[in-house]
């Protein structure tokens, strides 16, 4: 019976953190995103809820309300019930092994001993690439970047999430400019795909962001376009394991 484990990652999350375990590699992820409504729960709750006396039970008598000429003090709204939660996209299945492909790990917090003295340590916290627009800067650096994985590097102690290169046009060149601890620009001739953002001739600067973690465990982390899009999809190969276990029973 083959390992399987689903993982929801929320429409606005940029990555996907799995914890790490002794059966990652051979485990199977399904990776969902939900796009569900922010009041979602209003779907679950009874007709009586909404009830006109309800409401006017919430309203507060305008007797107690000695002064509000500025309108600060709001009454509670009208309710309507919801029938709708939202949906679930699935992403992909994907073999833990095929996933770290595209990770980097990340230890959780731990206490390490030091000349016999106990030190605690914090979780590793990565920085990812948030978004790229356009943005000209003066240069103060040069370096080519080929067609693949690349990890951006400021601080040896960082961690950085890798990054899809592809180049969609021949030639095509991506070379950073200008580096900085929290982002760094490029520059693009031809037609190249960056994670999932599509870029052509001119200048770009890459928005990174840090995840904070605060986990006692380890986990691997990705980027959650880089999976959906770059990562070899098993959701065949796993259901051909299930139609062979069914069979075998």
């Amino acid at each position: 019976m083959p390992f399987v484990e689903v993982k929801n990652v929320k429409e606005n999350q940029y990555l996907v953190p799995l914890s790490d375990d002794d059966d990652f590699d051979v485990k199977y992820f399904v990776i969902v995103e939900s796009h569900l409504r922010n009041d979602y729960i209003l779907a679950l709750l009874e007709d009586q809820v909404f009830s006109e006396g309800i409401l006017k039970k919430l309203i507060m008598n305008s007797d107690y309300i000695k002064k509000d000429s500025k309108k600060l003090i709001s009454l509670p709204p009208k309710i309507e019930k919801i029938s709708e939660l939202g949906f679930f996209e699935l992403l992909g299945i994907f073999k833990g092994s095929e996933i770290k492909k595209f990770c980097s790990f990340c230890k959780g917090k731990r206490v390490i001993e030091n000349h016999g003295e106990k030190i605690k340590v914090d979780a590793e916290s990565p920085f990812y690439l948030q978004d790229i627009y356009p943005d000209s800067t003066d240069e103060n650096y040069s370096e080519i970047l080929s067609e693949g994985q690349f990890i951006y590097n400021y601080e040896k102690s960082d961690i950085y999430i890798p990054i899809e290169i592809l180049y969609l046009k021949t030639p095509s060149v991506v070379r950073i400019i200008h580096k900085r601890k929290w982002s760094f620009n490029i520059s693009v001739k031809g037609l190249v795909k960056i994670n999932e953002f599509r870029l052509t001739n001119g200048m770009y600067r890459i928005e990174l962001d840090r995840f904070d973690r605060n986990a006692p465990y380890n986990e691997y982390l990705a980027h959650k376009t880089v999976i959906k899009e770059y990562a070899e999809d098993k959701t065949g190969e796993l259901i051909a394991k299930f139609d062979q276990y069914v069979k075998g029973k």
